[in-house]
């Protein structure tokens, strides 16, 4: 592998997982702007959250057969295409339930990535495709 595409690599995983980290925890610091703007309690803020792990946690246990009938290069770009939906839902989102849809696609992109990147090593052939 050439020095460009292992440069090209490394920054598509890092991009993807940037992501994905800064989608985990965007909702504490917005908190008080949503809950002025969308009129949410502290029980619907807190589910805001509690939604994105509940999905993380419930893609991971059949994650494994999915990668399986998927393989790794479209079980990966299905994953980052959730996560991107998810985060353009709660980009547009005008009401609580909306976002909470928006919170649970993004959940489940950031569980089915962490299964996949654990699974296979990244390498060229993995990564190439997304680029």
């Amino acid at each position: 592998m050439n020095g460009k595409k292992a440069w090209t690599i490394t920054i598509v995983a890092v991009l993807c997982f940037m992501v994905n980290s800064t989608s985990e925890q965007r909702v504490p610091p917005l908190l008080p702007v949503l809950t002025d703007q969308l009129g949410l309690n502290l029980v619907q803020g807190g589910w805001l959250m509690s939604a994105y792990g509940i999905a993380s946690m419930l893609i991971s246990v059949p994650a494994a057969y999915f990668l399986m009938k998927l393989r790794p290069k479209l079980s990966m770009a299905t994953a980052i295409s959730s996560t991107a939906i998810g985060a353009f839902i709660g980009t547009f989102s005008e009401n609580y339930h909306v976002l909470l849809v928006g919170r649970v696609l993004d959940g489940l992109g950031t569980g089915f990535i962490a299964v996949v990147v654990a699974s296979h090593r990244i390498n060229a052939d993995f990564l190439m495709p997304l680029c």
